[in-house]
């Protein structure tokens, strides 16, 4: 027992020092706040710290090496320290490094790995599981230019079920645009049916909406008309009409203005009041009725460009105007009825030339890095830090669009991924910009009727909006009989 107690004294000091431990493969290596696990397909790394972790930056660049670096402090003191892992097919050995409240970690490889990196809580630990890569894949094309592919792989939480849409833009066969469940902004409708609906080929879920009444939340553009405004700014996908993929923060500019040379800022379109002092405009794609007027406000209806009324009333919306509701002391002192108006609204940065648009956030992959902004576009941390169901869209620098979905909260079949773990898996797809759309219950993806993932809710959720893939049809030759051909004048012939 002496013996046995002195050799891990003298081995944690040996640690201290930074010297090299080797571990016995199949066996857990303990040492002070660094422990591996090494296992035949997989290495498992934990980290005791001082605190959470923060700005967790993977890069797997190097395909000998994977760098890992975080904000935060090891749980020992400690500046520098190597292990090597023997007889390891996955992960060979580990260096850690911290320095200013910074801890910098890499981790040599002798083969191609996927890696999952999470924090846990009470104790504060951090995990890396480098997983041995598995190319557990099936495709299929289901349209021209659109594979459908489904990855069944395995992360450091457990098994994940990963189905990619992937589709070349330059294909002049298909289209890409977003579509509401119903003709104005509040509904749901599973994607299935919405697939069915307008004949597509595939879809998945797109935007966030409020969960009680299906209101789509965010920026939309349809077919050139701009249906709503943004919610904080959030990043929004932009498709012109020869294809070309757009994805920016978007802010809304509009203005009413009268013939009296009053003009009032409106700050956006059919969407939710986020304070009592906006001024948002309501259009008949909001519905029937505009919401109630805000309190200290008024609303204002214009039919054919004319002001019709002013009032603390629960406006209806004409079929060939808007309503605008905001506070009694702008609208009231700069708009009398009668007044013949003139309204503009235009988009920050300007997305005249695109067609269809939807929202989502936060971004996950910007000009080819990782980049998840959810502070930036107001989203509550603490919802995206657990795995979980996701679905993300992103362009690659060959002109690809991925749609792409990740089951999540069932751990026999998959358990779902962080919104990190899922701008890391874009990017390892290829994507320059990626974003991720809503997810949880919400995720589902339908190729040809047939729902190929496995959503939380049998058959899907019902959503307020889809991206849809659609097949056009082929365009029409002229088949000519009977033709003689002329150098000067072409050919002549009788239609068929």
């Amino acid at each position: 027992m002496m013996k046995q107690h002195l050799f891990q004294v003298c081995l944690v000091f040996m640690v201290l020092l930074g010297l090299t431990l080797e571990a016995t493969a199949g066996v857990a290596t303990v040492v002070p706040f660094i422990r591996i696990k090494p296992q035949d397909d997989k290495t498992e790394l934990v980290f005791d710290l001082k605190g959470q972790p923060t700005d967790i930056q993977v890069d797997q660049k190097d395909p000998k090496k994977i760098s890992v670096q975080f904000t935060g402090a090891l749980a020992g003191i400690l500046s520098s320290h190597s292990l090597a892992i023997p007889d390891q097919k996955v992960a060979k050995s580990v260096y850690v490094e911290q320095k200013d409240n910074k801890v910098q970690l890499f981790i040599q490889r002798d083969k191609k790995t996927s890696i999952s990196v999470y924090a846990l809580q009470s104790p504060d630990r951090l995990v890396i599981s480098v997983n041995e890569f598995q190319d557990n894949t099936a495709s299929a094309h289901i349209a021209p230019g659109v594979i459908h592919r489904r990855i069944v792989s395995q992360s450091g939480h457990g098994p994940l079920n990963i189905n990619i849409i992937d589709v070349d833009l330059s294909n002049p066969l298909i289209s890409i645009e977003p579509v509401l469940a119903t003709n104005e902004m509040h509904g749901k409708a599973r994607v299935s049916r919405l697939v069915n609906l307008y004949n597509a080929v595939a879809g998945i879920n797109a935007s966030f909406f409020k969960p009680d009444v299906g209101t789509a939340l965010g920026t939309l553009i349809l077919n050139r008309e701009l249906i709503a405004g943004p919610l904080y700014n959030r990043v929004c996908l932009g498709i012109t009409p020869d294809k070309k993929i757009e994805m920016a923060r978007i802010q809304l500019e509009g203005k009413l203005m009268t013939a009296g040379g009053n003009t009032v800022r409106i700050q956006n379109v059919n969407q939710p009041r986020l304070n009592k002092q906006e001024v948002i405009l309501y259009s008949s794609r909001w519905g029937i009725w505009a919401p109630p007027t805000p309190r200290d406000g008024v609303s204002v209806q214009i039919d054919q460009n004319r002001i019709t009324q002013v009032t603390t009333n629960h406006l209806s919306i004409p079929p060939s105007g808007y309503v605008l509701t905001g506070p009694k002391d702008l609208l009231e002192t700069m708009l009398r009825p009668n007044d013949v108006v003139t309204t503009e609204v235009s988009t920050l940065p300007d997305w005249a030339n695109v067609a269809y648009a939807v929202s989502g956030g936060p971004y996950l992959v910007k000009d080819g890095e990782i980049f998840v902004d959810l502070k930036q576009q107001v989203f509550r941390p603490g919802a995206f830090t657990e795995p979980a169901p996701r679905t993300a869209v992103g362009v690659t620098a060959d002109n690809h669009l991925l749609m792409v979905t990740v089951d999540g909260r069932n751990k026999n079949v998959s358990v779902g991924m962080t919104l990190t773990e899922m701008a890391h898996l874009m990017k390892s797809l290829g994507a320059q910009e990626a974003m991720n759309f809503d997810g949880g219950s919400s995720t589902q993806m339908v190729v040809k009727n047939h729902v190929v993932n496995d959503p939380t809710v049998a058959g899907g959720a019902p959503v307020a909006s889809a991206l849809l893939i659609r097949e056009l049809p082929v365009p029409l030759t002229h088949e000519v009989i009977g033709v003689e051909s002329d150098a000067a004048n072409g050919p002549h012939a009788g239609h068929l």
